[in-house]
């Protein structure tokens, strides 16, 4: 593990326990009817991941460790793959999304699709990074390899989307080609699209 990302790590093993401390509420104690606000547990947790930094460092290394396969199936192949790809999905796999998280327990709301579409469509400026994937991304895209997106986000929300990822600085070029999304009323099962990234590529890794 390189040296920023050790003293990362055992900085937040003290500072994250002692933040999560502050910041969490008994379970049992947040589960009971008469209390006031029974998300106050869920809350702790979400902000818990926005700031420790063994989330980071975790996040970090399954990157690394992503990066490290690609470079072996590329290196030891024995072969020069005719259009090389990956396929990844986009919320909390690279789109961090914690802020509707928030949202919806500082309201004391649980999680729907209504709450959801219009966090979707109208606040992409609000959406944030998973560390080390655009790291990942950008080092794949280096090597020559496509970076194709498969998500359950909504196809009629695509251009808040495009935007989201653009703000980031995620590669958007060509990005109606790589980007898979979902038609409302269509079925969550992502294998028709899996489908047919592979019948135009060579794809090396699913993310």
């Amino acid at each position: 593990m390189p040296w920023p990302y050790l003293i990362c790590f055992v900085m937040g093993i003290g500072a994250s326990s002692a933040l999560f401390k502050l910041t969490s509420v008994d379970d049992l104690v947040a589960q009971q009817k008469e209390a006031p606000f029974p998300m106050s547990w869920r809350l702790g947790s979400n902000f818990y991941m926005q700031t420790a930094a063994e989330y980071r460092a975790c996040c970090l290394q399954i990157y690394r460790c992503a990066e490290m396969r690609l470079e072996t199936i590329l290196a030891n192949s024995g072969q020069i793959y005719a259009k090389p790809a990956l396929v990844m999905d986009l919320d909390e796999t690279v789109l961090d999304n914690s802020a509707f998280q928030s949202f919806l327990y500082a309201g004391n709301r649980e999680y729907t699709e209504s709450d959801w579409e219009v966090f979707e469509r109208d606040f992409y400026n609000e959406v944030a990074l998973v560390p080390g994937a655009k790291t990942f991304i950008e080092k794949a895209e280096r090597k020559g390899v496509a970076v194709y997106f498969i998500s359950n986000r909504l196809e009629e929300n695509r251009q808040s989307t495009i935007k989201a990822l653009a703000r980031l600085g995620i590669n958007t070029n060509d990005i109606d080609q790589r980007l898979l999304l979902r038609k409302k009323g269509e079925t969550s099962d992502k294998s028709a699209r899996r489908g047919t990234v592979e019948a135009g590529n060579h794809v090396l890794l699913y993310i």
